[in-house]
């Protein structure tokens, strides 16, 4: 009975060997399976491994050829109003506070920035936060 089976598995696979939509479907298969397996893997160790070196100066430059005056003038604006909350801030011995202040300040009230007394009541919120 086990050759009846061997050579009934011999005849499938012949015929499927040497179709050429089969083949194209279990190349298709295996191709798919590297890329789940096996690109993952190699990401993961391209990272731990790899270091990626990015020019600041260059990217710099590239920004303000490409940036237009208003935005320029919007960049400062913030620029400076994160740097007059830092001072407020350091002054109040509150400068681990700084990071939590500039995600407040970005995400939700940049548009209060030029608001007469603005700097000090988000120093007084980080204060009594």
């Amino acid at each position: 009975m086990s050759a009846t089976i061997g050579a009934a598995l011999k005849k499938i696979a012949v015929s499927l060997l040497t179709d050429k939509k089969v083949i194209k479907t279990i190349g298709g298969i295996i191709i798919g399976v590297i890329i789940i397996v096996v690109m993952p893997i190699i990401a993961v160790v391209s990272i731990f491994n790899g270091s990626m070196d990015i020019d600041t100066d260059k990217l710099g430059k590239s920004i303000q050829e490409n940036i237009s005056a208003e935005q320029m003038e919007n960049l400062q604006l913030i620029n400076n109003t994160m740097t007059e909350v830092e001072n407020q801030l350091k002054s109040k011995k509150l400068s681990d506070y700084n990071t939590q202040a500039e995600v407040i300040y970005l995400f939700s009230l940049s548009d209060k920035s030029e608001d007469k007394d603005f700097v000090k009541k988000l120093a007084l919120c980080q204060e009594l936060g």
